[in-house]
């Protein structure tokens, strides 16, 4: 696969290396060649629709006016069909603010990560990715969580999920700390001191 990758033609210029280098990856993943996390993350920041880089926080609007707050370190793409309105998170966390679907289709709304799909129900909401599993906060509206075990469950506002390829892991409080981000404000009540100065690194070098 990742030698038809280097020579499929996908176009020219700046988009047609990017989607060569994607299909390269996808290819070198499915060969079965482990990354560590850092470095899959990496990968996909460089070569993603849109990312960020260490310490940028950026907002970006996506052509149906779907608004998306994309913080440090963070890649997505966009799959937009006549059938659907896909995001595809691939590294770092997202806010995301979704708007009505303009082509009067009703095209669902989701977020596609690593462990499972979210589907927007009208609302505004945060998408972490970790190593481990995947973390959702919903502030408006109600969200839908299905992971590719099959579990799935609704979580509505001021609810959080937790949740991986084999199960949903917990479901409680949303936790303000995880929008707060896009404010540029990390909050630490009652946060170990260890865990804090990891957070505050994730958004400096060194």
């Amino acid at each position: 696969m990742a030698r038809r990758a280097l020579h499929e033609p996908v176009g020219r210029g700046r988009n047609g290396r990017r989607q060569a280098l994607k299909l390269l990856g996808a290819g070198l993943v499915a060969g079965g060649i482990a990354y560590k996390a850092g470095g899959v993350e990496a990968w996909w920041i460089a070569v993603a629709d849109h990312s960020t880089g260490v310490g940028e926080i950026r907002s970006v609007a996506l052509p149906d006016g779907t608004q998306v707050t994309m913080d440090n370190a963070s890649a997505i793409d966009l799959r937009f069909t006549a059938e659907e309105r896909r995001l595809v998170l691939r590294a770092g966390a997202i806010r995301v603010t979704t708007a009505p679907d303009p082509s009067g289709r009703n095209r669902p709304f989701l977020v596609q990560g690593r462990d499972g799909t979210v589907q927007a129900l009208g609302t505004r909401f945060n998408v972490c990715l970790t190593e481990s599993q995947v973390q959702l906060d919903v502030y408006d509206g109600e969200v839908a969580v299905r992971n590719p075990a099959g579990a799935s469950v609704n979580v509505v506002a001021g609810g959080q999920a937790r949740f991986n390829a084999e199960s949903i892991l917990s479901t409680e409080q949303a936790d303000p700390a995880r929008e707060a981000w896009s404010r540029g404000v990390v909050l630490a009540d009652n946060l170990p001191l260890k865990s804090l100065i990891e957070e505050l690194g994730r958004y400096r070098k060194g």
